[in-house]
């Protein structure tokens, strides 16, 4: 029975692909390098490392990466970035590329080839005592909810360290969420350091020039699977603020697709093409094919850089249930939506794309 469920399940997976997946995002994932070349720039005479393990969405990996940056380029360490762990689900190599070269070595995938070499290195990190093995990390992680951190299950000490000051440690880990990231992503330096590889950005462009070129419109974004959000109601408060004839909706929701057509029914309502869940399952950080992943990967770059091109951009306020109340606020990929169609040269920057 549990062999007919699994094979139920790939053959689920792969029906998925044929049927949903952009065959031109396929191709660049077949395409796509199994090494990162930032590894040819591993310094083997500068033992200090700092391993960056972000967990999360977009926001929260954008955030974790640029303050893991700053404190490597501070304290003269190499920094490894990992994101296989959090909600990317994938290497971070493979979307995202330095803008310029910096003084300390960045590699943006974990090449699995330095295991061996980092499980020889001192840690004071009470947490990582003889927790790197030669052909894989032998830890796994619990997550306290009073102090946000992710724990060592064993230990049940913090994956983390203190980001104030320097440490003798030649290994350094930052397994982390920051939770919807920083409350002023206006603060986030995280454009000024990578953008997003040409080949996708061209992918971007490509699936998306039927909005972006020569055409104002305005946006909206709904998230509504694992995250709720009253889009009817939310519709309703904007319609009268709406000027353009053209209206950009993102979500992940396909609901909320179908109900902005009909509710909006003067204007021409566009979509990028991303897939939206029709059962509210959420999108992201699950476990499936390597190239679903790359595909709602590449999907969520396009719709963030459709959303940020608008004339005016209206979020709705996600609610969850937390302590027991219920909280509404924007989502980090709201806040970099909202940044990035505020500051167009950054967006230039980051997506290398005209629009």
């Amino acid at each position: 029975m549990i062999a007919l469920c699994s094979l139920i399940r790939i053959i689920y997976r792969w029906y998925y692909v044929i049927k949903y997946c952009n065959f031109t995002i396929m191709i660049s994932f077949w395409r796509r390098k199994t090494q990162a070349p930032c590894l040819l720039h591993w310094n083997h005479k500068n033992p200090s490392v700092l391993l960056c393990r972000p967990i999360g969405g977009f926001a929260d990996i954008l955030f974790l990466i640029h303050t893991c940056l700053q404190y490597a380029k501070t304290y003269h360490r190499t920094l490894i970035i990992d994101t296989e762990l959090s909600g990317f689900k994938d290497s971070f190599s493979y979307y995202f590329e330095l803008q310029h070269p910096l003084p300390t070595a960045v590699l943006t995938k974990f090449p699995k080839e330095l295991l061996p070499i980092l499980a020889t290195y001192h840690s004071l990190q009470p947490s990582l005592k003889n927790k790197i093995g030669f052909d894989k990390f032998n830890y796994n992680t619990v997550y306290d909810e009073s102090s946000k951190t992710y724990l060592e299950a064993d230990s049940l000490l913090p994956i983390r360290f203190d980001l104030n000051q320097d440490n003798n440690s030649e290994l350094l880990i930052y397994h982390h969420s920051d939770g919807f990231c920083a409350e002023d992503i206006t603060t986030l330096g995280m454009f000024s350091y990578f953008n997003v590889l040409p080949e996708i950005s061209n992918i971007i462009y490509h699936r998306i020039k039927h909005i972006v070129s020569g055409n104002e419109y305005e946006a909206i974004h709904i998230r509504s699977t694992d995250y709720k959000t009253d889009y009817k109601e939310f519709y309703k408060k904007i319609k009268p603020q709406i000027s353009k004839p053209i209206i950009l909706i993102c979500s992940d929701n396909l609901n909320a697709i179908n109900d902005a057509r009909k509710y909006f029914k003067e204007h021409t309502v566009l979509t990028t093409g991303s897939y939206a869940s029709l059962d509210n399952t959420k999108l992201h950080g699950i476990k499936t094919l390597k190239v679903i992943n790359y595909h709602r990967n590449v999907e969520m770059l396009t719709d963030l850089f459709a959303l940020s091109g608008a004339s005016k951009l209206y979020v709705s306020e996600v609610v969850t249930l937390k302590y027991e109340k219920i909280e509404p606020r924007l989502t980090g990929f709201s806040k970099i939506a909202y940044h990035l169609q505020k500051h167009q040269g950054q967006r230039a920057a980051f997506f290398k794309v005209k629009n």
